[in-house]
C-alpha cells in the first residue's frame, strides 16, 4: 500500500511539473496556474502542498528527498515487473527521478523533480 500511495504521490509531482512548465512557457504565471487549479479544481494537500512548492519553487529544503522518491519509484517498477503488471509511468518517473539525481538534486525535495520539466521546456 505505501508503494502504491507514494507511485501516486510522485506521479501527481510529474503532472503538476510538467503542467507548470508547459503553462509557464505559454505565458501562465506558475502563482496564477497554483491559484486557479490547487485551490479550486485540485484543491487537496498533495497538490497545495507540492503544487505550491513547484510555484514557488522552493526545491532545497527537503520534506521528502528526491532520492526516496527514486528508490520507491524503483521499487514500485520492480515489484510490478515482479507480479506482470504493466506499469509504463512507473517507468517514466525512474528516468525523471534518476535526471534529477544525476544532477545533483537527491537530497532536495521532490519537488525539484519540476527542474527536468522546467529544462526541457527551455525554462532554466
Amino acid at each position: 500500500m505505501k508503494l502504491a500511495g507514494n507511485f501516486l504521490l510522485l506521479s501527481a509531482v510529474e503532472a503538476m511539473a510538467e503542467a507548470m512548465a508547459f503553462s509557464e512557457k505559454n505565458g501562465v504565471a506558475p502563482g496564477h496556474l497554483k491559484e486557479m487549479l490547487f485551490e479550486t479544481l485540485f484543491a487537496c494537500p498533495v497538490y497545495k502542498i507540492y503544487g505550491g512548492g513547484i510555484a514557488e519553487k522552493r526545491f532545497e529544503t527537503p520534506g521528502f528527498k528526491l532520492a526516496l522518491g527514486l528508490k520507491d519509484a524503483g521499487l514500485v517498477e520492480a515489484s510490478a515487473l515482479a507480479s506482470d503488471v504493466n506499469m509504463p509511468f512507473a517507468d517514466v518517473l525512474v528516468r525523471r527521478l534518476a535526471a534529477a539525481m544525476d544532477a545533483g538534486h537527491g537530497d532536495w525535495d521532490l519537488t525539484a523533480l519540476a527542474l527536468e520539466s522546467r529544462k526541457d521546456a527551455g525554462l532554466d
